[in-house]
């Protein structure tokens, strides 16, 4: 017997991250996908793959559309893509695809694209143009690992070419307390011979006249050399 759902498009997502291709052309910024499964169990192994320019940036699995069946879940990721050609959004099928709902933005955060119970396939296509990615682009995939008392930061780079990291102890809004603000030019940071302490570091692409919203990165800790998740 089918099951019917009713989708609600989300006020807050969690976002999991992707490990994007580098796109190498005029701009490049992230766009966001949020999946949604009616009886929250996951997409059962559907899927959905992001290609540009024939290469696969990620494949979406709603793997955190999860909640042991208790209703409506929903999972979301950015991906990053250039403006100068077509992405297309292709979805493969899973046990319970009545169960799904997908919506898709662009840079500036439009719906561009919403589709329930999708068919096997090509379910859309963006085109470079609708991208529109902004003029001052926040970096994305932000990660860091720690060796001893050392913590590097990486994150992918977006149309900027010089960013600014603000970091501190404790817990603190990087727009409004900016303990600390050192800079880079490489999407790289590292932190040499940290004392023991906790720390949380965040990554803004510094465009001359403004700045783009700032990336945090998981809370950071020395003690144990240890990064907490």
């Amino acid at each position: 017997m089918k099951r019917f759902y009713k989708f609600l498009l989300p006020l807050v997502a969690i976002v999991a991250m992707a490990m994007p291709w580098t796109a190498q052309a005029q701009n490049a910024c992230p766009i966001k996908i949020v999946g949604a499964d009616g009886f929250a169990d996951g997409w059962n192994g559907g899927s959905l793959t992001v290609v540009q320019n024939g290469v696969t940036l990620a494949t979406f699995t709603a793997a955190n559309a999860d909640n042991d069946g208790m209703g409506t879940a929903y999972d979301s990721i950015q991906v990053v893509v250039s403006d100068d050609s077509a992405i297309t959004f292709v979805w493969s099928a899973g046990q319970y695809d009545d169960e799904v709902a997908i919506w898709i933005y662009n840079a500036r955060d439009s719906l561009m694209f919403t589709v329930s119970e999708p068919n096997v396939g090509t379910i859309y296509t963006m085109q470079g143009t609708d991208v529109n990615c902004p003029d001052c682009s926040q970096p994305v995939n932000l990660t860091a690992s720690v060796t001893g008392s050392d913590v590097n930061l990486a994150w992918t780079q977006g149309n900027a070419s010089s960013w600014q990291i603000v970091w501190g102890t404790g817990t603190f809004n990087p727009d409004t307390v900016q303990v600390n603000i050192d800079y880079s030019s490489t999407g790289t940071y590292s932190f040499v011979g940290l004392a023991d302490g906790l720390y949380n570091a965040y990554v803004r692409a510094d465009c001359g006249t403004e700045t783009s919203a700032s990336t945090p990165v998981s809370t950071m800790s020395t003690a144990g050399i240890t990064l907490v998740e």
